[in-house]
């Protein structure tokens, strides 16, 4: 039966990797030319941006003999009304991606952080399985929006990942392991947030006070429904009234001179009025769906520690993120992240990052006392990215303790990571 899956594995990718192939030549006239224009495609007057990109992990968990693949492609397309002379500050854009490959968190480890953030099915919150061992084939909308900017401000509407303009360390970006990206008190507390594997309609607005002070809010489906019941992420009509809305702010302050990072405060609050994305979990009651609205807050804190004399831009980094959300009807109450990065740690390396950091989420008082789960589950991750020009090759060990709850169950995940790109990215 391996080899069965493993010979489709081959063979679907391969169809894929061709897929994509003649997608990329169709977005550039020449091979050779890194030229702007030749991502561009124009037709009457018409001017379209692409992007193509492959990311693809390849894990090897301690406890498990077999390696882990899986990968995710996406296609952007973006048009901007001034170009095709329809009106100014408009943007629409549509971003497809395609996932595929093995599912190692739900089938395997079982670690509720999800060591690799591409992994994208089941629905582990909603315990959506496909059965240990069978491959991931998913082909669906990510990103359907316009966009319009404003002097001091732009306005998002359609389907978009919340999590690109909310909720995130840029520092944690460098990471793999999905708390760095997105804390498990919102991820993992609110599995229906619009984000990756599944995004849902919202409404965005995001403010420039001045050069350092910002203000966001965004207003989403309470739930999109699941990657059975809306594969493709097309179904809007029917999840409209299910699961209520979600509500996000959120406040920054970043110190950049030249667009380079100094230092960033984010400071946000959420709020979801739905009921059955909610698990709730007491002294008395098993966890159950509960009508309820759940709520959360967060700070995330991005620094510079010091740069290297003859590049600003290089140098050590860290961050900081903490999260919070009621203990008496959520999974985790608390989040902890911390890290550091290394931007040129070798020399002539200039681009490459050299990335440690630990993210630990505290389980509820319900779960510890009344279910035996211990406290937290942690992880420590350490990875090093070597940048190009339109790839990155990322090797990384992570060292997940007390898995999914459970004291002293430990593993080691050894993966690498490679990403192409061509294209520019809207």
């Amino acid at each position: 039966m391996r080899s069965k899956f493993h010979g489709q594995r081959k063979v679907r990718f391969l169809k894929l990797f061709c897929c994509f192939s003649v997608l990329i030549q169709s977005f550039y006239s020449k091979g050779q030319d890194t030229d702007s224009s030749a991502r561009d495609v124009v037709a009457d007057g018409f001017k379209l941006h692409g992007f193509v990109m492959n990311m693809t992990d390849i894990a090897k968990i301690s406890s498990i003999k077999k390696p882990m693949f899986l990968g995710v492609n996406g296609v952007q397309l973006t048009t901007f009304t001034k170009e095709n002379k329809w009106w100014n500050n408009g943007m629409f854009s549509v971003y497809l991606l395609n996932t595929y490959g093995d599912n190692p968190t739900t089938d395997y480890l079982g670690d509720l952080q999800m060591f690799s953030n591409i992994e994208s099915f089941p629905d582990t919150n909603n315990h959506i399985h496909l059965g240990k061992g069978q491959l991931n084939y998913r082909t669906f909308i990510y990103n359907l929006y316009y966009q319009h900017f404003f002097k001091k401000s732009r306005l998002l509407i359609g389907q978009s990942d919340l999590n690109l303009d909310f909720a995130f360390s840029n520092i944690g970006l460098n990471f793999i392991n999905s708390s760095f990206g997105l804390q498990p008190t919102i991820a993992y507390n609110v599995p229906s947030f619009s984000t990756f594997p599944f995004t849902n309609l919202s409404i965005k607005y995001e403010h420039d006070f001045n050069d350092k002070y910002s203000f966001r809010t965004a207003v989403a489906q309470g739930v999109g429904g699941n990657q059975l019941s809306n594969p493709h992420a097309t179904k809007y009509v029917e999840t409209l009234k299910d699961g209520g809305l979600f509500f996000i702010t959120e406040f920054s302050r970043g110190n950049y001179v030249d667009e380079q990072l100094k230092s960033e405060i984010k400071i946000g609050a959420w709020l979801h009025t739905g009921s059955k994305s909610v698990r709730f979990i007491n002294h008395t009651k098993s966890d159950s769906v509960k009508n309820h609205i759940n709520h959360g807050a967060y700070l995330i804190f991005d620094k510079l520690i010091f740069s290297e004399k003859n590049d600003a831009e290089q140098g050590l980094y860290s961050f900081v993120d903490l999260g919070f959300s009621p203990g008496d009807y959520n999974i985790f109450n608390y989040y902890s992240g911390l890290g550091l990065s290394y931007k040129g740690i070798f020399p002539k390396r200039n681009k490459d990052i050299l990335s440690i950091g630990y993210a630990i989420p505290f389980f509820s008082k319900g779960l510890v006392d009344k279910k035996g789960y211990y406290r937290s589950e942690s992880d420590l991750e350490i990875n090093y990215n070597v940048v190009g020009e339109s790839f990155k090759i990322q090797p990384c060990v992570q060292f997940v303790n007390d898995i999914a709850g459970e004291r002293n169950k430990n593993s080691i995940v050894y993966m690498i990571r490679f990403t192409f790109h061509r294209g520019n990215l809207y």
